[in-house]
């Protein structure tokens, strides 16, 4: 086999793409974007419904304007195809096999999963194969959702009345709950898969496995000044090695997430260092979140 050795490698932005002439107004935790790199399909959410793009055409206007991108928004994007939704998208999630691809929806107080197979998109045949409606509190939303990162037919999801679901998603889709007492706020897999940790409003993280046995907890770091403190989103690192961003319970306009480094041991010795306010927000009015993403070696 041969090997390219590479001398140099970076993440470099093209491009700025406008894909809606409406901007997002909605005050929720959203996540309106996301790509197949399999399949070379750009997926976003946008009030009209799901606009599908071939990534080679976002690169092709990339290289026609490479003397102007950091300047120019190019708006005439081709689009491969839209999927009009009359119920607001909230998530878009894509399996780690790039063959699944959740939708989430806010429907008459309900959450909705639509799967689809990535493949019909290719193939210009795009229809759900499963419509999933959560076992949530009426009037609750999604706050997080996640495809298990080995497993491909697993997704867990994270409401704003506390609860959490795992999906195992077959000819029929098997759910595993975690009631609303568990406060969750936001939650992660381990990097194999294995595990997940759950983010809690009283700033407490809990460890699960896929039976949803809890594992190990630890309480809010005791590094954070004034509190009650909430966590806001969390990213797993390794075993015992957590970063995890935190916000009072009820915040000021003003406040941003502190992140904090857990680092934990087999034995049960924690320490934690404050990363504070890593972004340097200002007052926002949407609710917080951090889009935190564990990139592996390869």
């Amino acid at each position: 086999m041969i090997q390219l050795i590479i001398q140099e490698f970076r993440f470099q932005q093209l491009c700025r793409f406008k894909v809606t002439d409406e901007p997002v107004t909605s005050n929720d935790r959203l996540q309106l974007l996301t790509n197949s790199s399999k399949y070379a399909l750009t997926f976003v959410a946008v009030k009209e419904g799901l606009k599908v793009i071939d990534t080679q055409e976002l690169i092709k206007l990339n290289k026609e304007h490479a003397t102007d991108k950091s300047v120019s928004t190019i708006s005439n994007v081709p689009l491969r195809t839209i999927i009009p939704f009359t119920d607001k998208i909230s998530h878009l999630v894509i399996s780690c096999d790039d063959l699944t691809l959740a939708v989430a929806c806010s429907s008459n107080g309900n959450v909705i999963l639509y799967m689809y197979d990535v493949r019909g998109f290719a193939n210009n045949q795009p229809n759900p194969f499963k419509t999933v409606r959560l076992n949530t509190s009426p009037g609750s939303s999604l706050c997080d959702v996640s495809w298990n990162p080995e497993i491909t037919n697993i997704i867990i999801t994270c409401t704003t009345d506390g609860g959490v679901e795992l999906l195992e998603v077959n000819d029929n889709v098997q759910v595993s709950t975690l009631s609303v007492s568990t406060n969750a706020t936001c939650f992660c897999w381990s990097p194999k898969g294995k595990q997940f940790v759950v983010g809690s409003k009283d700033g407490r993280l809990t460890q699960y496995d896929r039976t949803l046995v809890a594992k190990k907890n630890w309480p809010c770091p005791p590094i954070l000044e004034g509190g009650p403190y909430q966590v806001v989103d969390i990213v797993w690192l390794s075993t015992y090695m957590f970063l995890v961003a935190y916000l009072p319970q009820t915040p000021d306009a003003s406040d941003q997430p502190q992140v904090v480094m857990i680092t934990s041991s087999k034995e049960g010795n924690t320490t934690y260092a404050n990363f504070e306010d890593i972004c340097f927000g200002s007052g926002e009015v949407r609710k917080a979140k951090y889009y935190m993403s564990l990139i592996m070696k390869w």
